[in-house]
């Protein structure tokens, strides 16, 4: 909708009104008229005009007493005045300038003199309320807890709030000219991920849209913990060529958090279905049986009771103690790859049927990885009990093989005979569960893949993760990319790994 500014006539003489409405009609002004002074302060207040043509002599209240009164309102202060004078009145003109009009117009009109001001007048009213308006929205961008990025469609960065600077570690500086493109930018120190999200970045394909989140991930290292900010992006009407708005939001703290809650109920239910099992059935059989056992059998079930109910107080005081666990896991840490099989028997041990195979070269086995051991066995905990719960039957075969890459990275497939993923499957797989879980299950909308702890962990430290379906058969594989400590060296914590 094109803009139409509103032109607000004081004058007492009808014939006055009438003229001005036949030369100004039709010329792309909306015209509202008053036939006193007072009449014009009340629809002045109410319309905020673009222009006020304001008559000296009006009786009651005259033109020079309507300008002061327009003037000390704070909404009309900047709204232009032109006032009607005769054309030889010297001293109405300079008492004019004194209490605020902005220009003047003799009379009798010239038609083409008075289409010539008022245009230049609210042309340049506009431009000022223009101004004005990206003023407030320049301090609202300043104020923002959030980053905001204006780029083009070449990806080149326009402007950035003192935020985004923040995060891309730029000059705040306002004529900074940018020749790198914004994903040049941050990939010098983020990652971002999904990669399969990114495919469509600068986001100018005509309708196609990610329907993935976009994520930029600053690996965590020896000094600094891991950070994470969602991109979100909004195209700007086009004036030339097109741009975009891109959001940067700090979501660090509720990535931990959802975490850490997807945790804590893995670690109640490992830590208390033991026991409560114990009890459960030795309750049962004294309460059915009592009268049929002997002496020996009470005391044996009562003892075994007994001894559940110890473990369960036991394990109760290590959920007590569970921030202290899982505050001590934030503190960057790293194993050693022989630490694997006997993770790997832990996570066994809380599945009912595995078949499983590890393929581990002794030589990995001095190969310091940028994991501690509980995250490790998190991650085998989430892609094994998906490989029990998807297949068909409940009872997979699993094939675990590590290699290293490069001096920097080993390469972890886990590999099953459950299901084939289609395509959306698989893209949307490691979307964090923040996204889309309702009760934090780690299982995006709909699918119930449960690998989004697993990129979220993985990403953090500068590694990365690919589902595949398996060749020429069922089932799927996980690749994990996870880094070898030592490439966490100060010197070289902006490095990351990007296939």
């Amino acid at each position: 909708m094109s803009f139409v500014p509103t032109i607000l006539i004081i004058d007492d003489q009808l014939s006055i009104r009438k003229s001005l409405e036949g030369l100004l009609i039709g010329q792309g002004y909306n015209l509202e008229f008053a036939c006193n002074g007072f009449e014009g302060l009340e629809k002045a207040s109410k319309l905020i005009p673009d222009l006020v043509v304001l008559d000296i002599m009006m009786p009651k209240m005259d033109g020079f007493e309507v300008c002061q009164r327009l003037r000390s309102d704070p909404r009309l202060a900047e709204v232009p005045i032109l006032m009607l004078t005769a054309l030889d009145d010297l001293n109405s003109k300079v008492r004019g300038l004194e209490v605020g009009a902005d220009d003047f117009l003799s009379k009798p009109f010239n038609s083409v003199e008075l289409l010539a001001r008022i245009r230049t007048v609210t042309r340049l009213n506009r431009y000022r309320r223009l101004l004005s308006e990206r003023n407030k929205s320049d301090w609202i961008m300043e104020q923002a807890n959030d980053g905001y990025v204006i780029i083009d469609d070449n990806d080149l960065i326009r402007s950035a709030n003192t935020k985004a600077c923040l995060y891309l570690e730029i000059e705040n500086d306002q004529d900074q000219i940018f020749d790198q493109t914004f994903l040049e930018l941050v990939s010098k120190q983020y990652n971002y991920e999904p990669q399969s999200a990114w495919l469509t970045w600068p986001p100018e394909h005509p309708g196609v849209q990610s329907q993935s989140p976009r994520y930029l991930i600053r690996p965590e290292t020896t000094i600094s913990k891991p950070f994470w900010l969602k991109v979100e992006t909004l195209e700007l009407p086009a004036i030339g060529s097109k741009t975009w708005i891109v959001c940067l939001r700090d979501v660090t703290e509720e990535m931990s958090l959802r975490r850490d809650i997807h945790s804590f109920h893995k670690f109640i239910s490992h830590k208390l279905r033991t026991p409560l099992i114990g009890l459960s059935n030795g309750s049962e059989l004294l309460m059915r049986y009592a009268t049929e056992l002997t002496a020996d059998e009470i005391i044996e079930f009562s003892q075994t009771i007994h001894n559940s109910s110890q473990r369960l107080l036991a394990q109760i005081n290590d959920v007590l103690k569970y921030k202290q666990y899982v505050d001590s896991d934030k503190a960057f840490r790293s194993m050693p790859l022989s630490q694997l099989p006997e993770i790997v028997d832990q996570v066994k041990l809380n599945l009912k049927q595995i078949n499983l195979s590890l393929d581990c070269s002794n030589e990995l086995n001095t190969v310091q990885i940028g994991l501690s051991d509980q995250k490790f066995k998190l991650l085998f905990e989430e892609i094994l009990e998906n490989s029990v719960k998807f297949h068909p039957d409940h009872d997979p075969i699993i094939n675990i093989s590590i290699t290293q890459l490069n001096h920097s990275f080993v390469k972890i497939e886990i590999g099953d005979n459950g299901v084939t993923l289609s395509p959306e499957q698989i893209m949307q797989a490691w979307v964090p569960y923040y996204q889309g879980e309702k009760y934090f299950t780690g299982e995006s909308t709909g699918m119930g893949l449960g690998l989004s702890m697993v990129s979220s962990i993985v990403w953090e430290i500068g590694g990365t993760c690919q589902l595949r379906n398996q060749k020429d058969k069922v089932g799927i594989v996980v690749e994990l990319i996870i880094p070898i400590e030592p490439f966490y060296s100060e010197q070289n914590e902006q490095t990351t790994f990007q296939q």
